[in-house]
């Protein structure tokens, strides 16, 4: 995300940063999403792995 904001403040177009901050906030979203549901198939996991050692 670094990556973005630094462009974005190099960008002297005021109507570029404000796509640019649409798109790094859908990336930023995307990610957020993605993270969330491997840590939920994750943890799913780990509770079927340990009720079938029971």
């Amino acid at each position: 995300m670094w990556l973005f904001l630094e462009v974005r403040t190099l960008l002297p177009d005021q109507g570029n940063k404000e796509k640019i901050e649409r798109v790094m906030n859908s990336i930023e979203l995307a990610l957020l999403d993605r993270i969330s549901q491997a840590e939920i198939e994750t943890n799913l996991g780990i509770r079927v792995f340990d009720e079938s050692l029971n």
